[in-house]
């Protein structure tokens, strides 16, 4: 089954550019078509990533970058923080904010990098199909951490092998880091990505998420220890 996400931007000269982000719900990965054409900065081998797995006889170009073409010729060229106008349209309801392009773009990327075959990101593709749009830093490490506890409980129902220290979880942000440094990297070099502020902003999330997980989630500790009383 196909659902799709529409990335709606109007911009303050009066564009606007609508994406359409469609997705296999099994496969958790996009169905959309790619350019005939793919330009040289999307080639595996240009600027790649310290940590990428990929085989340059199986992959020749980054499936992670050709993901991104569209929103390099759209917006590359778009200022960081030019205020924007985002509605965010799923098949449950609409999400619509004033916020910047950074932002904007930031979570459109989140929804698509993990969408996009990249191995290294593909443990985050549950959140995608639960996607979130301009999820705050707290939300985010609340989705990040209950999918991968659920996915611990479907890999392994034996309580007693869960990775209740979410160990593997800082794992996974350190390839994270590693991509998205790579990323950022290859737009910077692309020629046409000249704003690139949308990826420093995951890399942030990315470095972050590791260093103060368990410090954000005793915040809201209490939330699951508190006895309540049906009023």
């Amino acid at each position: 089954m196909t659902t799709t996400i529409k990335y709606d931007l109007q911009m303050p000269d009066g564009r606007r550019e609508i994406l359409d982000v469609a997705y296999d719900t099994e496969t958790l990965r996009l169905e959309m078509p790619l350019p005939a054409e793919l330009p040289a900065w999307t080639a595996l081998d240009f600027h790649r990533c310290r940590n990428c797995s990929l085989s340059a006889d199986s992959h020749s170009h980054c499936p992670l970058a050709v993901r991104l073409i569209d929103i390099a010729e759209r917006f590359g060229d778009t200022p960081s923080f030019e205020e924007v106008t985002l509605h965010v349209r799923t098949e449950a309801r609409v999400i619509s904010a004033r916020t910047t392009a950074q932002a904007a773009l930031g979570s459109l990327m989140g929804l698509i990098m993990p969408l996009s075959g990249c191995p290294r990101l593909a443990p985050l593709a549950p959140m995608a199909r639960f996607h979130l749009p301009l999820s705050t830093h707290e939300e985010t490490i609340y989705r990040v951490a209950s999918m991968y506890l659920l996915s611990q409980y479907f890999r392994d129902r034996e309580i007693a092998t869960m990775d209740s220290d979410l160990i593997g979880l800082s794992d996974i942000y350190t390839d994270i880091q590693a991509v998205n440094q790579g990323l950022a990297q290859r737009l910077r070099n692309s020629a046409v990505f000249d704003e690139i502020n949308s990826v420093a902003l995951l890399d942030l999330y990315a470095q972050m998420v590791p260093l103060v997980i368990e410090d954000c989630l005793e915040d809201i500790r209490h939330l699951f220890t508190d006895i309540r009383e049906v009023a």
